[in-house]
């Protein structure tokens, strides 16, 4: 009422309570102020950063309004700023709004962009199997158009059939289960009719209810790469070179075979034959790599032709090596008949590049189950026997026998020694005494290489020195020796009365090493040692099958300096062609010869025709193998230029071979 309205206003005047609204100008500043508030956090920080900051701020000017009013009785209204901070909710969520829809609309794009161009079919089923969407390339593995598909059943429009036994895929339980599953490679019927190995992919949509629920069924082509992965693996298995099975396959082979035979009660024998070219290396050398690779074509050729009434494997497990097993070997009396079958097929010759090659063939073959039932054990016994076949000589055949097993064991023990033996001080150098002939001064040493174990026993040299070529080590332990011995004879040289000559043994390994020139040169440069006083002794019967590389090497080597010798001349050509034809210096009259002279009628006359035949080509002529005084004397008579042999000193160490220059003062004792 009128009354108490008046009233008021009286009380408000007395006590200093009455109500003064804000001036406009504080309060345009206030709603400039709530606004800026509003606008920045949208403009630093995320979308939901924003929303939350922009309710607390409507809370905070309603607030402030009401505070202002209860406490200080000014009044604010909050009209105008609320309105503000709804009007740009609005209109900055329906720009936030139209960005989502723009970015959601592009990631579709993408999505349809990325499922057109993907080579895989895609399908989207429902929960029941009736396909909802499709890409483009799902056409290829369907049995109906695309624009046919929708709507239908998925096994109905696409033909799995699993691969061995040809059953269709049980698509149905697939979806009804609603796990992800990614089975073995299938077989598809195309739209073509083709047959294409397919790998599946089936992946359930998660929803909130069952009914909503939807697969996602990936088809890949897989046969180019299944075709592939066969190419790398027969690749991985196969010689490249000849196409048959390598030694991985090989092995492979002989454990079924070995695994059917022990599951048979058959009493019957499995023969594995190591096969290899003799002389190969000779042959790429002279034919050139091409013709050595038809060469090793036409043998597997061969063995692919061999017959036998059993299981039959052959392999090539590397370089001219070849392998054959042969089941159904009645007992070891069959083995010879089936080895000359099998040289008969290979025959005696083969024609490379319109050259016929003359070749033979050294065997090894071990016994399954007589030898072992392994088929790593089997292997590494017929590999065993073939070396023991080419000691004996071209062209043979070895049974393994079990005595061979502790020589395999040793030559096992020699390569890992060979292996480390110079780091670990297991290769020495002995040398042993050069005398001449009448006067017994010694005028020069031969360098020897020794191998010995932890405990110091020393390995024949016949048992090292093949292990140590046929593992590639003898052209490093042959360099090594070779600087160790420059390096002592320069020593002993800077403290004899006269300067000693090395003779150093080069195998044809050696001799045709691509490094050989370069290393000579360089350990003569860094040892200092004079290369007039350096010999190397070639083995007769070794080089002379390749005397035109070899000729050349040895030219180059004259050139440095240094001296030939012929070694173990009159045990393998001796062709009297041959000193006219390559640089030697001197010729070393082998050691059997000078066994001889005391116990074969004619050896002397023998020798004494060497030394004559030597002499009047203006070489020098050594004897090895002197033991004998009758021996000294009968070399002596005859004209031998100088001497070797125990009788004038054993291979000793250098501290001994000091010891005993020393004390003979240079002068050999007989």
């Amino acid at each position: 009422s009128g009354v108490e309205f008046n009233a008021n206003v009286v009380n408000g005047l007395l006590n200093n309570q009455l109500i003064v609204q804000i001036s406009a100008g504080v309060g345009l500043t206030i709603n400039i102020m709530a606004t800026c508030l509003f606008v920045l956090p949208f403009v630093f920080f995320s979308t939901r950063s924003s929303a939350l900051s922009g309710g607390l701020l409507l809370i905070s000017v309603v607030l402030f309004s009401y505070l202002a009013l209860v406490r200080l009785h000014i009044w604010f209204p909050p009209g105008p700023a609320l309105l503000t901070i709804l009007v740009g909710y609005i209109v900055i969520y329906q720009h936030y709004l139209r960005r989502l829809l723009r970015s959601l609309f592009k990631e579709r794009q993408r999505s349809r962009t990325t499922l057109t161009s993907i080579e895989d079919g895609v399908i989207r089923t429902d929960y029941r199997g009736h396909i909802v969407a499709v890409n483009d390339a799902v056409q290829r593995f369907c049995t109906v158009p695309t624009t046919q598909a929708t709507g239908r059943l998925i096994w109905e429009v696409v033909q799995l059939h699993t691969r061995h036994d040809y059953k269709p895929y049980p698509f149905k339980s697939c979806i009804e289960e609603a796990v992800p599953r990614r089975p073995k490679p299938l077989l598809l019927t195309s739209s073509e009719g083709e047959k294409i190995l397919v790998q599946l992919a089936i992946t359930p949509v998660p929803a909130s209810r069952a009914e909503l629920r939807e697969m996602i069924v990936v088809i890949s082509d897989i046969s180019e790469a299944h075709q592939l992965s066969k190419q790398i693996l027969y690749h991985e298995t196969h010689n490249q070179l000849s196409g048959l099975p390598n030694v991985t396959l090989v092995h492979e082979n002989l454990r079924k075979a070995i695994k059917h035979e022990l599951q048979t009660t058959s009493e019957s024998l499995m023969a594995i034959i190591d096969i290899e070219i003799d002389r190969f290396p000779s042959f790429r050398e002279s034919l050139g790599n091409t013709a050595s690779d038809l060469l090793l074509q036409e043998v597997a050729k061969q063995l692919r032709t061999f017959q036998h009434s059993g299981e039959t494997v052959v392999g090539h497990i590397g370089g001219n090596e070849f392998i054959l097993v042969l089941g159904n070997v009645p007992d070891r009396g069959h083995i010879m008949d089936l080895l000359t079958s099998v040289r008969d097929v290979l025959g005696e010759s083969v024609a490379s590049l319109n050259e016929t090659i003359s070749l033979t063939y050294t065997m090894g073959v071990s016994l399954f189950p007589e030898d072992s039932l392994e088929p790593e054990v089997l292997l590494r016994q017929a590999n065993t026997a073939l070396h023991r076949a080419k000691e004996t000589g071209r062209g043979k055949t070895q049974l393994f026998t079990q005595n061979m097993q502790a020589r395999a064991q040793r030559l096992f023990e020699v390569e890992n020694l060979l292996q480390g033996a110079i780091e670990n001080q297991h290769l020495i150098t002995l040398y042993q005494p050069l005398v001449k002939t009448d006067t017994l001064q010694i005028v020069g040493v031969e360098a020897l290489m020794r191998l010995r174990d932890e405990d110091g026993e020393y390995f024949s040299p016949d048992e090292f020195i093949p292990v140590a070529e046929e593992s590639g080590l003898l052209i490093k332990l042959g360099y090594y020796q070779l600087r160790q011995a420059c390096e002592q004879l320069v020593a002993w040289n800077n403290l004899a009365v006269s300067p000693l000559r090395l003779s150093f043994n080069l195998s044809p390994y050696q001799l045709k090493a691509a490094d050989l020139i370069p290393t000579v040169k360089e350990t003569l440069s860094s040892s200092g040692f004079d290369p007039n006083f350096l010999e190397f002794e070639i083995t007769e019967n070794l080089f002379l099958e390749e005397d035109s590389g070899s000729r050349q090497i040895m030219e180059q080597l004259r050139a440095l300096g240094t001296e030939l010798a012929i070694d173990d001349f009159g045990t393998g050509y001796s062709s009297m062609n041959y000193l006219t034809r390559f640089p030697f210096s001197r010729v070393k009259i082998d050691k059997s010869l000078v066994r001889d002279l005391a116990v074969k009628a004619g050896s002397s006359a023998i020798t004494s025709a060497i030394i004559n035949l030597v002499h009047s080509l203006n070489m020098l002529v050594i004897a090895e193998g002197v033991e004998q005084p009758f021996q000294h004397e009968t070399l002596l008579s005859q004209g031998c230029d100088e001497l070797q042999g125990f009788s004038f000193g054993y291979p000793m160490t250098a501290e001994e071979f000091s010891s005993y220059y020393k004390d003979c003062n240079g002068i050999a004792s007989p």
